[in-house]
């Protein structure tokens, strides 16, 4: 955005600058220029009578055209090194976190149990309300039925009184599940929330998931979905999330072959997290480490 100020500012200043000041006109300004020469000379002589405070007024009007002419121009046709930026469209999965309006205190992380498809996994908590004495209950590992596209998944809610075969349809986009009853899950509402992929542990995932304010949980799982017992959770904690173009997060992993009189201690590792589409640095929801690692966001 302040690149794109300082142009139209330049662009303001070339434009003014062909109605008497010193400066060397754009070319945008010059197309505007010989359209008003031919302008003027097609008028009546009697024009040259115009007042100098119109003149003045004239003056700043063309610059305000010639400015919002140009933008147009560089918002439709950018220059060569933005173009040549690779857009990475995000993936359309139907893995995720996902938020439920009709229990708006818990959540639902769907992760595919294969890479092959047509079935996944749920977790899913409906939370306890503010001020409740309730203990929240969570159900993991619940199947899921998915068709060979991806796009409807089968639910059996009947482990917590609802429904066997409830269906539904994953969007267009990828970022909602809508139901046969009208409700609509949301995907990743918080834009860290997510499943992730870790190419140094390829059959496993990574979970993130808001606890409170900028605190999040994340679940470090290196086997699959088939052995939750192997998920083990940290906490992490993110930064703005207005930075560019990345935000920081921080997590604490556990430290690796800790001695006995340290075990349990954490050391904290702060990553960057992408959420800007088509950016050439990395894909939007990227997670990257000091070391060169990168969790994906499925």
């Amino acid at each position: 955005m302040m690149m794109i100020t300082n142009f139209l500012a330049f662009v303001t200043i070339s434009a003014l600058s062909t109605n008497g000041f010193s400066m060397a006109p754009s070319a945008a300004t010059r197309r505007t220029a010989v359209v008003n020469s031919q302008l003027m000379m097609a008028e009546d002589s009697s024009e040259s009578s115009i007042t100098s405070t119109s003149s003045r007024r004239d003056i700043f009007k063309n610059a305000i055209i010639a400015t919002a002419t140009a933008g147009a121009v560089f918002a439709i046709s950018p220059n060569m090194a933005e173009a040549k930026k690779p857009t990475v469209a995000r993936p359309i999965s139907f893995q995720g976190v996902f938020y439920d309006p009709k229990h708006p205190d818990g959540y639902r992380t769907i992760i595919a149990a294969s890479k092959k498809g047509g079935a996944a996994i749920m977790n899913l908590s409906d939370g306890v309300p503010k001020g409740s004495e309730e203990i929240e209950k969570t159900y993991k590992n619940q199947a899921v039925k998915v068709s060979a596209d991806g796009k409807q998944l089968t639910f059996d809610f009947s482990f917590k009184g609802g429904p066997k075969n409830a269906i539904g349809t994953l969007a267009e986009d990828g970022r909602s599940i809508t139901f046969e009853d009208g409700n609509v899950w949301i995907k990743n509402k918080n834009q860290y929330d997510g499943v992730y992929s870790d190419p140094q542990h390829p059959a496993g995932y990574r979970v993130l998931r808001k606890k409170k304010g900028s605190i999040m949980e994340v679940e470090l799982n290196n086997v699959g979905v088939g052995s939750p017992k192997d998920s083990i959770f940290i906490k992490g904690k993110h930064q703005s999330l207005f930075s560019i173009p990345t935000v920081a997060i921080s997590f604490q992993f556990p430290v690796k072959n800790a001695l006995p009189d340290t075990f349990g201690s954490t050391e904290e590792i702060i990553a960057s997290l992408y959420l800007i589409d088509g950016n050439s640095l990395a894909p939007y929801g990227t997670i990257t480490f000091p070391d060169g690692n990168r969790w994906t966001q499925l």
